[in-house]
């Protein structure tokens, strides 16, 4: 960018600035998943499916998805649910999970640039 002062007499106009340093905006994050739904239960494992919303200006990285145990502070990782690298994959099956447990999951899209990455 460069400034100058305008006045009505053009003579007495200032001249430009000097240019100012370069400056990058944001980019434009990917939207949270959607419609995530846990269904399928088994003694030990849980299908987990999601829409995923607009990648923006995200370069895909991978499905993020995280578990929690109902009352329970910590979030994790589920086995079945990690490494989710195909940009058009939906769902996973948690695995090994506790049986006669309730549980609530999250999924967000990661991205090589962090600040592209959706929210939870």
């Amino acid at each position: 960018f460069r400034v100058r002062v305008l006045c009505s007499l053009e003579e007495t106009q200032s001249l430009w600035s000097e240019i100012s340093a370069a400056a990058v905006t944001l980019p434009l994050p990917a939207v949270a998943p959607t419609q995530l739904r846990v269904r399928l239960p088994g003694s030990s494992t849980l299908l987990v499916s999601w829409q995923s919303g607009l990648l923006n200006d995200c370069e895909f990285v991978e499905s993020l998805v995280e578990g929690q145990q109902v009352g329970q502070a910590t979030w994790f990782q589920p086995q079945g649910c990690t490494g989710l690298t195909l940009l058009n994959a939906y769902h996973c099956t948690a695995e090994a999970l506790t049986a006669g447990t309730q549980y609530v999951f999250r999924v967000k899209t990661s991205c090589a640039d962090p600040r592209s990455s959706s929210s939870w």
